[in-house]
């Protein structure tokens, strides 16, 4: 299936779920339970909700919009369209703060206010955070190419509210999995997951039937995540960390990368 791997991570969620209750019965409690165990599991991922601010270009009136979202869908600047090169570096706070600085609209929208149809300017603020961000870097550029440049994100301690426009919240996450893509020289590619053991901290490289323990960051103290991954990075899982615990990865100071 051609796509990116948002896209696939989609329709696997909504086969399963078409799946599960096709064979659930009314009368098997294991069935029941198995579905609504899956059904919860999945309404962690879109659980959050982002207000959008429409301001009308010709009266200037702003109105609002909320809606639940599945993920974040972060581009890159346009710069990086024009010169893609591994060179190129940026981190995910610049491209929060695009995402939530206001910009214009290329479509045109009917004011409720002075009922004129025309072009707005929006702006994006997180009202209620998930369970599990889900963060999609959009590398994607047409002639079915991908935009090569590293992205600095975080480990640890993840305070969206820094970059995006939501007021003082505190919500913290720290990072649990990330979809990376390994480009051909064709232009196709391979998609693989790393992701961190949950008792460990340890960081496993998950790529089809196989299973193996991942050089994923590097440094003590804040760590960061290594270079060839930083590029490679599409889609960024977040956990939400209970404000009565630290850090779900503290066990992983005990285990150095090499």
């Amino acid at each position: 299936m051609k796509g990116d791997a948002n896209e696939f991570m989609k329709r696997i969620k909504e086969s399963l779920l078409k799946e599960v209750s096709a064979q659930c019965s009314d009368n098997n409690d294991d069935d029941n339970d198995m579905k609504k165990f899956i059904t919860n599991y999945f309404n962690m991922f879109d659980s959050g909700f982002v207000e959008k601010s429409i301001q009308c270009s010709m009266c200037n009136e702003i109105t609002k919009e909320q809606s639940s979202f599945e993920e974040l869908l972060l581009y890159f600047d346009q710069i990086h369209h024009d010169q893609n090169s591994k060179k190129n570096s940026c981190n995910l706070g610049e491209m929060l703060k695009s995402y939530s600085t206001g910009f214009n609209s290329n479509l045109e929208r009917e004011c409720q206010a002075c009922m004129q149809r025309t072009r707005t300017v929006e702006k994006n603020r997180i009202a209620s955070y998930p369970e599990i961000l889900v963060i999609v870097l959009c590398r994607s550029i047409t002639n079915e190419g991908r935009i090569m440049l590293s992205v600095n994100f975080p480990v640890e301690n993840f305070q969206p509210s820094e970059y995006l426009n939501d007021g003082n919240d505190d919500t913290t996450y720290d990072l649990i999995a990330s979809v990376n893509h390994h480009a051909k020289p064709n232009g196709g590619g391979h998609y693989y997951a790393i992701c961190r053991q949950n008792i460990s901290g340890r960081w496993y490289k998950y790529d089809d039937k196989n299973v193996e323990a991942a050089n994923f960051t590097k440094g003590k103290g804040i760590r960061t995540v290594k270079i060839e991954h930083q590029r490679a990075a599409t889609i960024l899982f977040y956990i939400k960390r209970s404000k009565s615990t630290s850090s779900v990865s503290i066990l992983s100071n005990k285990y150095e990368d090499e």
